[in-house]
């Protein structure tokens, strides 16, 4: 008779457990700071921007939205200016706005877009004025059609 020494059965699915959560302890710290790291180095989360006031108005045939625009974050570019419907459909879009386009941390910048196109509709028509930054931060702000 041979004398066989082995791990017995207990023991063994004792230490596969032990491997297993060691395992996905290594998996979950690796993963933390991954996605940790790519949320703090947007600089996305650092924009903040607000538009304190802004109008339309209606001069040589063209509707131009004025907005003023608020930078609470750090430094941002304001990339296009729209004007919506109520109910978030376009009146008109202007992905080459003028005035202030780089605005600084904690300062104020006057931001304008127009539209040429014949956009009819009624006076006194709720609408929204809605500016984008670089990063895709948007700010907007309710007034009424001219």
């Amino acid at each position: 008779m041979s004398k066989k020494r082995s791990i017995s059965e207990i023991v063994a699915v004792v230490m596969l457990i032990i491997v297993a959560i060691s395992a996905s302890l290594l998996l979950y710290v690796w993963l933390n700071g991954l996605i940790g790291s790519m949320h703090y180095n947007d600089p996305a989360l650092y924009v903040k921007i607000e538009i304190s006031s802004a109008n339309i108005t209606y001069r040589n045939n063209n509707y131009i939205a004025y907005a003023y625009v608020q930078n609470l974050g750090s430094q941002t570019s304001i990339s296009s200016v729209a004007v919506l419907y109520y109910n978030n459909s376009l009146i008109f879009f202007n992905n080459t706005p003028s005035g202030n386009l780089n605005i600084n941390p904690k300062s104020v910048g006057l931001v304008y877009a127009s539209n040429n196109t014949k956009v009819h509709v009624n006076p006194g028509t709720p609408v929204i004025i809605e500016v984008i930054t670089t990063n895709g931060v948007k700010a907007t702000y309710q007034t009424n059609w001219p």
